[in-house]
């Protein structure tokens, strides 16, 4: 029992060092996704909206990283993704060019981890961010299309009532 304790104590320490005297990344996204729109095209009744989304990834490790995915899938149900590494030290921006459809917001979910599927996925190599794109036309609060034509007629017949009122006194 105590040669397996030791034996395992070995190990331990052994993957320890390698790891350590290797060295390691450790990535991650540094702020929030970014979008712009670039523009938009109307073929007969469809209108295509194409968007550069920008994700900057950091390495803060010792080492540089092994081969990296990101990837999404939209609303839409295509998926993207690209490949890439980051050197130690470096930060990378991975641009898509993206195209839609829907002309509305929408929630993008983007994951990276490890090309080699092999390689074990941990918090230094892999992870998620979340982006949701606001399309032109559609933000969030203000009012209801339309709704302000009636409050100037609610407007107009109150102010008439009060004058017809006023006029009679």
């Amino acid at each position: 029992m105590i040669v397996i304790g030791v034996l395992g104590l070995i190990i331990l320490v052994g993957l320890t060092y390698s790891v350590v005297a290797d060295g390691y990344s450790e990535i991650s996204i540094k702020g929030e996704p970014t979008y712009e729109l670039m523009d938009r095209d109307t073929v007969g009744v469809n209108t295509f909206s194409r968007y550069l989304i920008n994700i900057t990834f950091v390495n803060t490790g010792t080492a540089d990283s092994e081969e990296l995915t990101v990837d999404f899938t939209d609303e839409e149900g295509f998926p993207f993704a690209q490949t890439f590494s980051v050197n130690m030290g470096e930060e990378k921006i991975v641009t898509f060019n993206w195209s839609t459809l829907l002309f509305k917001n929408q929630n993008l979910i983007f994951k990276y981890n490890p090309k080699n599927l092999d390689s074990p996925w941990y918090q230094y190599n892999s992870g998620t961010k979340s982006l949701t794109l606001k399309m032109t036309g559609e933000e969030t609060g203000g009012s209801i299309p339309g709704f302000e034509i009636f409050a100037i007629i609610f407007a107009l017949i109150i102010s008439t009532i009060y004058f017809r009122k006023k006029k009679k006194l």
